[in-house]
Parts: C-alpha cells; sequence; structure tokens
C-alpha cells in the first residue's frame, strides 16, 4: 500500500538557561542532560554508571542531569542531579543550559527530546544500540553515538574538549529539524503524497 513517513512537528521553544539552573540548584557548573523518564528501560541507570566511571577517571566539574518522571532511581552520586519532573519552561532552559544532550536508550521510534536538544542547538549523545536515534545523528551530523563505556568515554571527551565542534554539531543538528521537523515541512511532505496518490 502507499504510504509515507512524517515523524512529528517541532514547535520552536524558548527557555531561560540561567532560570534553569536556578530552578535545579545546579550553579554554573557544566553538565550533561538527559530528559524523559528516569527508567532502566530507556537506560538512564547504564548512564549514571557510566558517568560515575567517567568521573573517576576525569575528576572535575561536570554534573549529570536527569530531568523527568523518575520510575528506578540511578546510583546515587554527588554529581548526579536528579530533579524529578520540570515545568516546560525549566526544561527547555535546561536544554539551552546544558553542555551536551545525551540520550542513553536503546529503544526509541523517533525521540521528541532529540529534536528538542537540536532545536536548541545542543550536540548529541546517543545509544548506537538504537537504530532510529543513530540514523538521526548520521543523517544530520549533529551528534555521536556510543555503544561501550570506551566510545562513551572518547566521544565525550572529544565534545567537552572542543567548543567549536559542539557549535558545529548544534548548529547542524538545528538545520536538520528546521527541514525536516517543522510543520511547513511535514504539511508539504503529506501534500506532495496526497497529489501522488491523486
Amino acid at each position: 500500500s502507499p504510504q509515507v513517513v512524517l515523524g512529528l512537528g517541532v514547535d520552536e521553544s524558548s527557555g531561560d538557561p540561567d532560570a534553569a539552573r536556578a530552578a535545579i540548584g545546579i550553579g554554573d557548573r557544566p553538565f550533561l542532560h538527559y530528559q524523559g523518564r528516569v527508567d532502566n528501560g530507556k537506560g538512564t541507570t547504564v548512564l549514571a554508571e557510566f558517568f560515575a566511571a567517567y568521573k573517576q577517571r576525569r575528576p572535575g566539574p561536570l554534573s549529570l542531569v536527569l530531568a523527568g518522571p523518575v520510575v528506578d532511581t540511578p546510583p546515587d552520586h554527588p554529581d548526579v542531579i536528579v530533579p524529578g519532573m520540570v515545568d516546560e519552561a525549566t526544561m527547555h532552559g535546561l536544554f539551552r543550559a546544558s553542555t551536551v544532550y545525551v540520550h542513553p536508550s536503546a529503544y526509541e521510534s523517533f525521540s521528541i527530546t532529540l529534536m528538542d536538544a537540536w532545536e536548541a542547538e545542543r550536540p548529541v549523545l546517543v545509544n548506537g544500540r538504537c537504530e532510529v536515534t543513530r540514523e538521526h545523528c548520521q543523517r544530520s551530523r549533529g551528534g555521536f553515538w556510543f555503544d561501550s563505556y570506551a566510545t562513551f568515554e572518547a566521544t565525550l571527551d572529544r565534545l567537552l574538549g572542543d567548543a567549536a565542534l559542539r557549535a558545529q554539531l548544534g548548529a547542524a543538528g538545528k538545520s536538520y529539524v528546521d527541514a525536516n521537523y517543522r510543520w511547513p515541512a511535514l504539511l508539504a511532505r503529506y501534500r506532495a503524497f496526497l497529489e501522488s496518490l491523486a
């Protein structure tokens, strides 16, 4: 049967990075951000474990923020911040305030938070076992992926050590969202699909 894959529409958003930092009490520390259900099934426990190993090997001010409803409490660590649910403005402020957005889930069908991170021009780091988020990174050139602790450490080192690269990846991700997942682009693809059937 004729069919088309459209994806989801991503609206432009705004959020104050300073207000978001104040809301979760992180101060001016650099941080990795994950937004969504804090759940073993979403990979957040593995992410927290990888982060703890990274901090042991790379001491410093870097934090990890796991924002969202908590299903499985991650391993306790002084630099892992779990604020629970945050409001929309704080969520988008956290995207803008973060250094890197990390999506550890191996099972995603689209990932709206990945689009939100790129909408905020953040570079992303995703689980390489998830074909969907890895393909988004490949097509957009807006991020990297990991499939083990070793690749997590190597890609994170590269991202944290190169502000110009982070800016380049974030800009590429935003261009990808603008070209593919804004409502006008989705409606144009749907219209073209209907016209091809007619």
